[in-house]
């Protein structure tokens, strides 16, 4: 078994959380209509290559959590979390300075 070298930069797909080299290939072969029906759950799950999601799936024996969709959700609740902190604020300021 080959020994895991860290990434020096992430690649092309994006950050997907995979911090060392993948030197190993898996070869699989499918029919036209399988690639296909494989590209489009891929493109519907939001993630940015087939590659990706099969990794994902094989990995997680089908139950994933895409990581580009987490960020995504994770940046949406950071937002509205700061809006309410605002809001906070501005009833603080309404209640403690009579504005």
């Amino acid at each position: 078994m080959n020994p895991l070298t860290p990434k020096l930069k992430n690649g092309q797909s994006g950050d997907d959380g995979n911090h060392f080299l993948r030197t190993e290939r898996l070869y699989v072969q499918v029919n036209p209509n399988e690639l296909a029906t494989i590209k489009a759950h891929a493109k519907n799950n939001g993630y940015n290559t087939t590659a990706q999601y099969v990794r994902q799936q094989a990995i997680s024996a089908g139950i994933t959590d895409n990581p580009v969709t987490l960020k995504r959700h994770y940046l949406e609740c950071e937002f509205q979390l700061s809006k309410i902190g605002n809001n906070i604020n501005q009833i603080a300021r309404c209640v403690f300075h009579g504005t």
